[in-house]
């Protein structure tokens, strides 16, 4: 799938989760860090309705040099969707799911996976 995809992809795919009209706001997500850290994390697309703020992360590939950094953006994310009676999203390849959603069990993250 192209990026430009991604998110009318992902406008249906809530459509019908939730069954009621949804904001995305792909281009206007917050930055978001833990207390004391100059490091920042942002969700990809932050998807408003009736109920609060769900954030989605986009997951391309998986590389082990990477899984520090995405377990504490997972972490970080998860947290601030509870926050906003949301929850955290996962969208991934059907390639690296497996291997994702082996870090979500693992570490007991309260994230949905998806394939895209």
């Amino acid at each position: 799938m192209k990026k430009e995809d991604i998110p009318s992809f992902i406008s249906s795919f809530f459509k019908k989760e939730y069954k009621e009209e949804i904001l995305i706001k792909p281009d206007e997500v917050k930055r978001y860090s833990y207390p004391k850290s100059n490091k920042y994390y942002s969700p990809d697309i932050e998807v408003k309705h009736s109920r609060g703020t769900d954030f989605i992360c986009i997951e391309k590939k998986f590389k082990k040099s990477d899984i520090q950094g995405i377990i504490q953006k997972w972490i970080l994310i998860s947290n601030e969707a509870r926050k906003q009676q949301g929850k955290l999203w996962v969208f991934t390849k059907s390639s690296e799911e497996n291997k994702f959603q082996g870090i979500i069990d693992k570490l007991g993250f309260q994230a949905d996976l998806q394939v895209y």
